[in-house]
């Protein structure tokens, strides 16, 4: 399994999903068009649906706001607000104006690249490398949010703490439960791109299995890959490929102006539209629901670790 930091999340949820789905990563952390206006609350406090716990201890938490179904990592039971501290790990860049805190691409030039909000406060003596005036290198931070003027405080620092747990999750479903061999992922791939209108969409789960999504009976299709005793995972949901395509668009064409940062994939497990940011707290979740018209049809991912709220 790959080594996955925290940080690097948005990217993996790029990468988990296979070579048809489609996203928009962002590399700014803090464009120039977020809205700075204040978020108010109108609905209830999130719910938790179920919790998981990594290898490290940390607890992967799903909440259900609204309707929309959104992952943190946080060991609080409620999901807040807004977030007042967050932890990353990852990489940090002092081009000659102060650490910052990448989020999203972070381009492999020499020296590498990125954007995101300066951390004051990080010594970063001892455990950087450096070419043509530029240090950079790796740390577990956790730092104030949100980030005021560009700039986060430090709350604390230390090597950088990764973990082989596969994030967000990607849950086999109870459909296919009692499949004990799974046809080859090129064979769904193959028959998936023939499908047509009814396709869903396909995604891969932490077993590493490749999911077909339809909005017909599955039963048939199932029918149709079975061979030498290997089955494919087949389920209905409710909106197609193409509507997913609809509903990612919407989102991406206006998500810079409501979060600091952010990027939409699709299509998603449960035929659902993923939306990754930095901080998913209930502030950054109403912002984006406000963009659709149907919060079932998203999930959210935050990548940072929420330590309160």
């Amino acid at each position: 399994m790959t080594r996955v930091s925290h940080i690097g999340v948005l990217l993996t949820l790029l990468t988990v999903l296979t070579a048809s789905c489609t996203s928009s990563p962002t590399v700014d952390f803090l464009p120039s068009t977020v809205t700075t206006s204040p978020v108010v609350s109108t609905s209830s406090p999130a719910s938790t649906v179920t919790t998981t716990t990594t290898e490290t201890g940390r607890s992967v938490r799903t909440f259900d706001v609204g309707g929309v179904e959104v992952v943190v990592m946080t060991d609080t039971d409620e999901l807040p607000f807004r977030a007042s501290a967050v932890e990353v790990t990852g990489t940090l860049i002092d081009s000659g104006g102060g650490p910052e805190l990448c989020a999203g691409a972070v381009m492999t030039s020499l020296p590498p690249q990125c954007s995101g909000p300066i951390v004051d406060g990080l010594d970063m003596t001892g455990w950087t490398e450096e070419a043509q005036g530029v240090r950079w290198g790796e740390r577990t931070v956790s730092v104030t949010w949100p980030p005021v003027d560009d700039h986060v405080q430090l709350i604390s620092a230390s090597e950088p703490e990764y973990t082989e747990y596969v994030y967000p999750p990607g849950v086999l479903p109870s459909e296919c439960a009692d499949i004990g061999a799974f046809v080859g992922s090129g064979d769904v791939n193959e028959y998936a791109r023939g499908l047509g209108e009814v396709s869903g969409g396909v995604y891969v789960t932490n077993e590493n299995v490749l999911v077909l999504q339809v909005t017909d009976d599955p039963q048939p299709h199932r029918d149709a890959l079975a061979s030498s005793g290997r089955q494919a995972c087949v389920i209905e949901v409710e909106r197609s490929e193409a509507e997913q395509r609809v509903i990612h668009d919407q989102i991406d064409k206006q998500l810079a102006a409501v979060v600091y940062s952010g990027s939409v994939s699709s299509p998603g497990p449960r035929g659902r539209v993923e939306v990754g940011v930095p901080v998913a707290d209930r502030a950054a979740v109403e912002a984006i629901t406000a963009l659709v018209d149907d919060p079932s049809a998203i999930r959210v991912i935050g990548w940072a670790i929420l330590l309160d709220g």
